[in-house]
Formats: structure tokens, C-alpha cells, sequence
């Protein structure tokens, strides 16, 4: 096996350092965008429980209609003609 050695003189020139960043690691976009993906896996959670109280909401009107039909009907009745 051969080992050359990889000198440099001094005199060479070197490659010079970027003075422009690449492209800036933005940690608010990186936080957002976390933030966004917990946010969507969480999302059919949400719903369901909005379904939920959309659906009790929905049996309370129900339930209201009811009872109003009802307290007419006897209310009616009870009206002398």
C-alpha cells in the first residue's frame, strides 16, 4: 500500500468562506409547523367531539319542540271557546 502525504504550502490559496448563509434554519416555521402537525393529528378528535355536543344540542331542541307541541295542545284544550 502507498500512503502520499497531502501536504499544502501555504502559498496555495484556500477556499474562501461563504459569507451568505445557505438558507437560515427559521425555527418559528419549524415550531409552526410542529405546532400544525400535532394540531392535524388531533383534528378528528376535535370533530368527533363537536359532533358530540352537536349532538346532545340537537336531542335538547328536540326535546324542547316536544314539550312546546305538548303545552299548546293542553293549552288549547283548556281555552274556552
Amino acid at each position: 500500500m502507498v500512503v502520499v502525504p497531502l501536504s499544502r504550502h501555504i502559498s496555495e490559496p484556500t477556499a474562501e468562506p461563504s459569507t451568505e448563509l445557505a438558507d437560515p434554519m427559521n425555527w418559528t416555521e419549524l415550531a409552526a409547523g410542529g405546532l400544525l402537525h400535532k394540531w392535524w393529528d388531533s383534528l378528528p378528535g376535535y370533530i368527533d367531539e363537536v359532533q358530540g355536543v352537536l349532538g346532545k344540542v340537537q336531542g335538547s331542541v328536540d326535546d324542547l319542540a316536544a314539550r312546546r307541541e305538548t303545552l299548546v295542545r293542553i293549552l288549547s284544550k283548556a281555552r274556552p271557546c
